[in-house]
């Protein structure tokens, strides 16, 4: 006999809906905010440099974990065969990455025009290692406790928060991305960092190669969700 597993990752998290996605991008931390401290609150400050800006957009055009996300170095944003990716490693004895097995993510078009690369290459000038040096080790050993709670409060301040919402509903969002633009599911969760399922796991090397992944990466939309109003990276002054 088979218990049903009321565990597993849907019944733990919803993805976010269009309204609710489009409630955070709208969102005085993507619209300008009234200080770093009242950052539900209009007004002039920009947040552009800063992880709280990021790790959404991260989120949400990559499908990565918030941890790994977090721990990222400046160093982990590369380019291969002429193409911007994201390294998802462990290089530090600080950094992991579940299933312990490293991953290549193309950098989505969309994050290159809202200005992520010329911030990190802002952060690569300033001589920080760190992606996000303003982001430190938790006392669980994971660089994402600060953030997971800055998030689920700032959801919750602008009415998004629901008891199966949280920063992992960006994983649920980029997987059915995956699913709505025809993305294999191998490469799917391939990109997601999951392992590979049954028989798919127990054949071949598991790898896709890159311009593969970044085809797939391209085709990622998300039809209903303005983003025209978010001016990206407008430098380390704000």
């Amino acid at each position: 006999m088979k218990i049903a597993d009321n565990k597993n990752a849907r019944n733990q998290h919803d993805p976010f809906s269009k309204e609710q996605l489009q409630t955070i991008f709208n969102s005085p931390l993507y619209t300008g905010c009234k200080s770093r401290r009242f950052r539900t609150v209009p007004g002039y400050t920009d947040l552009s440099n800063t992880s709280w800006y990021w790790l959404p957009l991260l989120g949400l055009w990559t499908g990565a974990r918030l941890n790994e996300l977090c721990q990222l170095n400046v160093a982990d944003i590369d380019h291969e065969e002429g193409i911007p990716l994201i390294r998802v490693q462990e290089s530090d004895e600080d950094q992991r990455v579940k299933f312990g097995k490293s991953r290549l993510v193309p950098i989505h078009p969309e994050l290159v025009r809202l200005g992520f690369l010329r911030f990190v290459q802002a952060q690569r000038q300033t001589g920080h290692k760190r992606l996000f040096p303003e982001l430190k080790l938790g006392a669980t050993g994971y660089y994402s406790d600060q953030a997971s709670k800055d998030f689920n409060r700032y959801i919750d301040r602008i009415g998004v928060k629901t008891a199966k919402t949280s920063f992992h509903s960006f994983r649920h969002n980029f997987k059915d991305a995956c699913r709505h633009a025809g993305v294999q599911p191998d490469t799917n969760d391939i990109l997601l960092g999951h392992k590979l399922p049954s028989m798919a796991g127990r054949y071949g090397d598991g790898n896709v190669p890159l311009p593969v992944l970044t085809e797939a990466i391209c085709k990622i939309r998300y039809r209903e969700l303005r983003l025209e109003h978010v001016n990206g990276y407008r430098g380390a002054g704000g």
